[in-house]
């Protein structure tokens, strides 16, 4: 099957495609990173307390275990993307991501909402 121009990821892994993020962008974003790092334990524990309120995320949320590796995952996340680096690295992060929301039953659309 073709995929259109309609179709195409926002951002591809493939290196010939670069990601979508321009040089412009990826240079504000790593402009705000020291904001998100000076602000990072909010953040995350805002995000957190807003997930743990879903019912799908009640399984992870519940153990102090569970809401440590959230928060420690989140919270790298988070400093990755406000580099501005989008390598090979933060590709293979990011699907690594992806695969442990699946493993843990989580839709897609649950976690790119949360955003």
């Amino acid at each position: 099957m073709a995929t259109t121009a309609a179709q195409k990821p926002f951002v591809s892994t493939r290196k010939t495609d670069a990601p979508k993020i321009d040089g412009a962008t990826r240079a504000q974003l790593a402009l705000f990173r020291p904001v998100v790092a000076a602000n990072l334990d909010a953040i995350v524990e805002g995000f957190l307390e807003y997930v743990a309120a879903w019912p799908e995320m009640q399984d992870v949320t519940e153990s102090a275990e569970g809401m440590a590796c959230l928060k420690k995952a989140q919270g790298q996340h988070l400093l990755n993307l406000f580099s501005g680096e989008f390598d090979e690295g933060y590709f293979m992060r990011v699907s690594r991501m992806g695969q442990a929301h699946d493993q843990a039953g989580l839709e897609p659309r649950w976690y790119l909402g949360a955003y």
